[in-house]
């Protein structure tokens, strides 16, 4: 059965002088067009949140806050049976020495507050998560056989 992918992950990342790191922000668009990438490959339909919003924050401003809320209002209208949420590696905290994706900074790196209310929404919904951290080939494996066994996640 095919599914429906909300991919959820990290976004917004400061230096420490307060701009915005738009070279680990393109990475994390990066990581999250690979995903989708592999969810259509996998014959699944993946909801890319920030392909679809980012182009657009240039020219409609809002806070932070307003696009985490429309995000979470697009979750909650997913049909928990037939969707499941993948959250991207590096959404949660990171301690000093854990693994991490290569773009990120040494050190702490705190959780992002968009991808965890994100998960708390789908969870709240008894939706399936997957954790991208699993790696690709145990992700895509996972849903090749979503596909076959035409049953709910």
């Amino acid at each position: 059965m095919t599914r429906i992918v909300y991919i959820s992950g990290r976004y917004r990342w400061k230096k420490p002088d307060g701009s915005w790191d738009t070279d680990r922000m393109e990475m994390e668009l990066a990581d999250e067009y690979g995903w989708e990438e592999l969810i259509i490959r996998a014959g699944h339909i993946p909801i890319p949140p920030l392909r679809l919003t980012v182009p657009h924050e240039q020219t409609i401003i809002l806070p932070a806050a307003e696009w985490i809320r429309r995000d979470l209002r697009l979750i909650s209208t997913l049909d928990a049976a037939r969707s499941l949420i993948l959250m991207r590696a590096g959404w949660q905290e990171i301690e000093i020495g854990q693994p991490r994706p290569d773009w990120y900074p040494d050190g702490l790196v705190r959780a992002s507050q968009g991808a965890t209310e994100e998960h708390e929404c789908a969870m709240e919904r008894q939706m399936h998560a997957m954790a991208g951290s699993a790696g690709e080939a145990i992700v895509r494996e996972y849903l090749e056989r979503l596909l076959e066994a035409g049953v709910a996640a």
